[in-house]
């Protein structure tokens, strides 16, 4: 028998083989050591777009055709409703051949948010399942939102960019650049936000307008920033299954301590890292509306993550959750339940750049790889 494909999806900014056309993909560094569990498929999703349009992307990426955001999506958001067109990866992907997806940081929610589609047949024209997904493996998974976002530039009240924050200058940067719709650019960084742009938009125009399709896009309600805030990941944790003949694998990851009611970088934190490992474990955020809040419980963090955001679906909807006390006893068994492992002295960026820690790195890989390999 065939082993069962892995896909890969990246989490925010990317990490596959694009956008950054194999320059620092670990994706490619993991597929080419772990071959033998089986063939992988590395998705290029929207690195900055809204989960459901990831998910619409990698559908059509792996199951071939002209990605469809669907009519009554594009209409409420105001972009086109049709993207790219995909050769298909795994054009034979159904219910018989199904698929392990494996994830990281907002690829975890953008996994989620495509089996609840495939389940709800959103995915227009396709009859779809969503046994379509055998199992969802979570690294430093956004399950529950993120205060990073706030302390970035969000306005927790408005949920609105601040000016002149982080994320409004990051935000200015990079539409300049997918602005200037060259080879180049495409080769190197690629936003895949092309369906904001109006029709017969030209470059020149695109380039003095005030009001271009990247201010659009990050102005709206239809990107990661917004999706990654408590309040939107807490809806979707409301109207998300987790599904009984699911295996859900997770790992959970800090580089902080505790001192006193504050938690501090450790030697663990990559320095470019640690101011925003010491600004998440001291600044607390006002009062969210979700399930038990508690804003100390999100102080502890992997210099980019709360450590709470990465835990199973808490703040909403019924998910149940089995946590192991460490790699070595981690040993799920159970469909339908978040299997979870917490992993100490890791910052966030140890998976994106693996190298920092090959060795940490490769045996969690190994091990997660060796439970995914064996259900078939």
């Amino acid at each position: 028998m065939n082993p069962t494909p892995i896909v890969l999806i990246s989490g925010l900014f990317g990490s596959g083989p694009t956008p950054i056309k194999n320059r620092f993909s670990f994706w490619d560094q993991i597929g080419k050591e772990f071959e033998h569990f089986g063939p992988f498929f590395y998705t290029e999703p929207g690195p900055f777009s809204s989960y459901h349009d990831r998910a619409c992307e990698i559908f059509y990426q792996l199951k071939g055709g002209c990605v469809d955001y669907g009519a009554e999506h594009a209409d409420e958001f105001q972009h086109q409703r049709f993207g790219e067109h995909y050769q298909g990866l795994y054009p034979q992907w159904n219910e018989e051949n199904p698929v392990h997806l494996i994830c990281f940081s907002t690829g975890v929610p953008t996994a989620r948010m495509l089996q609840n589609l495939l389940h709800q047949k959103k995915i227009l024209g396709e009859s779809t399942q969503s046994t379509w997904i055998k199992s969802i493996t979570s690294f430093a998974g956004v399950n529950n939102g993120s205060v990073s976002i706030y302390h970035a530039g969000l306005d927790e009240s408005s949920l609105q960019v601040t000016p002149y924050s982080k994320i409004h200058f990051m935000g200015k940067c990079l539409g300049l650049i997918n602005q200037l719709q060259t080879p180049w650019q495409h080769s190197f960084y690629d936003l895949k936000i092309n369906h904001w742009k109006e029709k017969n938009s030209s470059r020149k125009r695109a380039l003095f307008r005030r009001n271009s399709h990247s201010d659009r896009f990050l102005q709206s309600k239809d990107n990661c920033l917004y999706d990654l805030t408590l309040e939107r990941m807490s809806q979707l944790n409301q109207e998300w299954h987790t599904f009984p003949h699911t295996y859900y694998l997770g790992l959970t990851t800090a580089c902080t301590r505790q001192w006193g009611k504050s938690f501090l970088p450790t030697l663990h934190t990559n320095p470019l890292f640690a101011s925003f490992a010491f600004t998440i474990g001291n600044k607390k955020i006002r009062e969210q509306h979700i399930t038990a809040f508690n804003a100390d419980d999100w102080k502890e963090n992997d210099g980019l993550l709360s450590t709470q955001a990465q835990k199973h679906p808490s703040t909403a909807g019924n998910h149940t959750a089995i946590y192991f006390d460490s790699l070595s006893t981690f040993n799920p068994q159970k469909l339908g339940v978040w299997n979870m492992c917490h992993y100490p002295n890791l910052c966030h960026i140890d998976f994106m750049i693996p190298l920092l820690k090959k060795r940490k790195i490769r045996s969690i890989w190994q091990k997660y790889l060796s439970l995914v390999y064996s259900i078939q």
